[in-house]
Parts: C-alpha cells; structure tokens; sequence
C-alpha cells in the first residue's frame, strides 16, 4: 500500500491470485496429476509472475492516464492486444 499510495490497487493486485489458482486447479484435474512439491513451485511461479504482470499493467495505465486519457481509453491503450 505504501508503493501505491492507495488501498485499491493491492486490492486488485491480491485478487487476481484466485484466477490463477482455479487455472491451476482445473488443470491438475484434467491431467490427473496431483499437488505435489513441483506443483506447489509451478503454482508460487506462476503466482509471481501473475502479480508482477498486473504491477507493471496498473502502472502502465496510471502513465496512459497521466498523459491525458480517459480511464477507458487507458485501459484499452496499456492493455497488449496481442501476445509480445
């Protein structure tokens, strides 16, 4: 909160873990693997990288609001349309 100077970002950041972890969930149980110790690492990687991904996008669309834009159009513009 300190970084952000706001209660709404970490809200939104922290929230997007359970969509990860339904993804993961979903496809252990459709491969029939289970949650061993390499599926915990796989998940906290992935946790990772997912937080730091919406980190850099909440950042993005605050520098496309400063620019000027309205908060939809800096959306559109900081969200990647296609895969980089």
């Amino acid at each position: 909160m300190g970084q952000f100077n706001s209660i709404k970002k970490p809200i939104v950041i922290i929230l997007t873990i359970p969509l990860a972890l339904g993804g993961v969930s979903i496809g252990l149980l459709v491969s029939g693997s289970f949650y061993g110790f390499m599926a915990i690492l796989g998940i906290l990687s992935l946790i990772g990288i997912v937080i730091n991904n919406a980190i850099v996008l909440l950042d993005q669309i605050d520098i496309e609001q400063a620019s000027g834009k309205s908060p939809y159009d800096a959306i559109v513009t900081a969200s990647p349309l296609e895969p980089c």
